[in-house]
């Protein structure tokens, strides 16, 4: 046999002998080692790639899950061999191109052997919004008990508005951006850079996931300064018209609560109404005035600063003297000629200044009344026709000098009795 022959015959050998040692084989692991399938669960779910999702104006709006379930196959002895603290499932997100609910497969990474696979791809369901902003306003909370005898003024936020992007869903669910002030014992102005916590319609809090705060701080200014309570004046500039006098001020309310900075109001012990000018009024002034502004003190919020000044101006009552110079000599007694021995009398009288000022001295018609006396001197009051509401104060002198003289009648001339002469 030539050894051509001799090397064909052994290697048509060598390939039955391959072919039934892998027959052997395949049985052998059929038999001793068959194909098997196995669960896993609870894997974690890796998030990735969200910077090239939001890049594309999308965001997640809601959390996915966090762990998912996987079922392997393979031959019984390569399942054993997997290490379950290796798995982890990836959740690609730069794969996604649409806004809405919809389902995503997961990468498995960490499954080996290699011969090991997976049963079926898991996949998860996720929700996924556009990216869209909106600017929304802060408001101030107050917390804590508010100090006695001190005035909370309003609060001021800077800046006033802040700006959110994110998930659409949840940033128009959003109406305010709240940051709480402590008044608990708070006695002075407060400075606070405080946190912002954002609310929904219903007063619940928005979780800042999936949406950003372009500004997370605020700076926010609260005035609290101290009540002090301050009698009130008013200030009356001018005179009334000639012959009237201010008789009474009266300030309603009389006292007012303010407010301000210690320095300022620790100093004041009054306040003053704004200028009333009375000049050349001769009737009452009823007005209503605000009370004169001084730089760092306030007025309650709700009160009125305005006070109602009621200014009573009467005419006012003087006293003038006048020089009789007619005296009238009334009720002569018969029989007797009166003369008036008082050469200048002068009497003060008191009355309303208008009524004063245009008194005519003569209308007063000074007379004496005689009636009753006799012959001689006499002391006796002057009489004057004053009008009403005037009154005489003093007389000088307080009486004039009068004298009667009776007068006297001549005597009848005697006549001489007639004579008769005697009859012839």
């Amino acid at each position: 046999m030539s050894k051509l022959k001799l090397f064909e015959r052994n290697g048509a050998i060598k390939v039955i002998s391959v072919v039934i040692a892998f027959i052997l084989w395949l049985y052998a692991v059929s038999e001793l080692n068959p194909e098997a399938t196995k669960s896993i669960t609870d894997i974690p779910i890796i998030v990735q790639n969200a910077d090239e999702l939001w890049n594309k104006g999308l965001t997640l709006a809601k959390d996915p899950p966090t762990k998912t379930s996987i079922r392997i196959r393979g031959l019984g002895n390569d399942i054993s061999k997997v290490n379950l603290n290796n798995i982890k499932a990836i959740l690609d997100l730069s794969i996604i191109e649409n806004d809405g609910v919809q389902q995503v497969q997961l990468d498995i990474e960490g499954l080996t052997p290699r011969e090991v696979r997976l049963d079926t791809i898991p996949e998860v369901s996720v929700t996924i919004n556009k990216v869209t902003n909106k600017i929304i306003p802060v408001n101030i909370r107050y917390v804590g008990a508010q100090p006695k005898e001190y005035y909370i003024h309003e609060a001021t936020a800077d800046p006033k508005n802040i700006t959110i992007i994110g998930a659409e869903s949840i940033v128009n669910s959003v109406v305010k951006a709240v940051v709480e002030v402590n008044l608990e014992n708070a006695k002075e102005k407060l400075e606070l850079s405080l946190p912002i916590t954002l609310y929904d319609a219903s007063d619940k809090k928005v979780e800042p996931r999936y949406i950003e705060m372009l500004q997370k701080f605020v700076m926010v200014t609260v005035p609290i300064y101290p009540l002090k309570t301050l009698p009130v004046s008013a200030t009356v500039t001018g005179e009334p018209a000639v012959g009237f006098i201010v008789k009474s001020v009266v300030v309603e309310p009389d006292k007012i609560v303010v407010n301000g900075d210690p320095a300022v109001i620790s100093k004041l012990e009054k306040l003053a109404t704004e200028e009333i000018d009375i000049s050349g009024k001769s009737g009452d002034v009823n007005v209503k005035i605000p009370i004169e502004a001084i730089p760092g003190v306030f007025f309650d919020t709700g009160k009125v600063r305005d006070v109602n000044v009621r200014i009573d101006i009467e005419e006012q009552t003087i006293e003038r003297s006048f020089e009789l110079k007619s005296i009238s000599l009334n009720n002569i007694p018969e029989g007797y000629e009166a003369e008036l021995m008082t050469q200048l009398v002068r009497v003060t009288l008191s009355g309303r200044y208008s009524a004063i000022d245009k008194l005519d001295v003569d209308s007063l018609k000074p007379s004496v009344d005689l009636k009753g006396l006799t012959e001689g001197e006499h002391l006796v009051e002057i009489q004057l026709n004053l009008p009403s509401g005037m009154q005489k104060v003093d007389s000088s002198p307080p009486k004039v000098l009068v004298r009667l003289t009776m007068i006297e009648t001549p005597s009848p001339e005697p006549t001489e009795a007639p004579t008769t002469s005697p009859l012839p």
